[in-house]
């Protein structure tokens, strides 16, 4: 397990671990981090409901990396891998911090969607035994080779 997180009095965040790791540390230059108030992470949750705003969220990203799309990487453990593609231009300009966010959000929720079904075990709804949507935090997604980029998650404990 990782360092756990402290987000509240008795709240704590473990990263959720995923073999899919760096090709270079060079890469983690071009990633792209999101914060609530100067604090690592947001709620993947809130994300998708409008209730979070990131730290930056107007700031275009992508704009200094030539990248145009890239393929999201989910490597959660016990599940196969999956991915989607995820463009980073819209009407001609380089999509926001929070767009971004949405997006890698929104492919974070169709994957837990499809596998829903220990530890790492993601269930469909709140009542089930496992890990929620309610309980993810999405702190940066980062490449992990030519075009394929994994977002680091948080699980709330």
């Amino acid at each position: 397990m990782s360092p756990k997180r402290p987000t509240g009095p008795s709240l704590t965040r473990v990263r959720v671990p995923q073999p899919l790791e760096l090709v270079s540390t060079h890469n983690a230059t071009f990633a792209v981090a999101f914060k609530v108030h100067r604090k690592a992470g947001v709620s993947v949750r809130d994300v998708l409901s409008g209730k979070a705003t990131v730290d930056g969220h107007n700031e275009r990203v992508f704009e200094q990396t030539g990248v145009r799309q890239f393929r999201l990487v989910i490597d959660w453990p016990g599940y196969d891998q999956a991915g989607a593609y995820v463009s980073v231009r819209e009407d001609g300009a380089f999509i926001t911090r929070g767009e971004l966010a949405k997006r890698v959000c929104k492919s974070i929720q169709k994957f837990m969607q499809k596998k829903a079904g220990d530890e790492w075990t993601i269930a469909r709804d709140r009542g089930q035994r496992g890990i929620t949507i309610d309980k993810l935090w999405l702190v940066r997604v980062l490449p992990t080779a030519r075009n394929m980029w994994m977002a680091e998650l948080e699980v709330q404990m």
